[in-house]
């Protein structure tokens, strides 16, 4: 899955401000299965961080990072074996 976010974070020791520029890809991978069989809109939903995000040498997001989003629409499936539709939405990573 991949996701385009915008964060910003400091750096403390050089008190810098570095922001990760929207369209930066983050790639996540679910924690769990969901399915649009039993998933609910806005259920919680948690992601892994599975490459490290990084900006000007520094590790915005570290590889492992815990990222939580919800459901936002669920299309179950149909007759004649058409594929249900989920959309999930990112609300939140820990940043480094």
């Amino acid at each position: 899955m991949r996701l385009t976010c915008t964060f910003c974070f400091v750096l403390a020791a050089t008190a810098q401000v570095l922001t990760l520029q929207d369209g930066t890809p983050v790639r996540l991978r679910l924690s769990r299965n969901v399915s649009s069989a039993s998933a609910h809109v806005g259920e919680t939903v948690d992601f892994e961080v599975t490459e490290a995000a990084i900006v000007q040498n520094y590790v915005a997001i570290p590889k492992g990072a815990v990222a939580l989003g919800r459901v936002t629409k669920v299309d179950a499936k149909r007759r004649f074996g058409r594929a249900g539709a989920l959309e999930l939405s990112v609300d939140s990573v820990r940043l480094a």
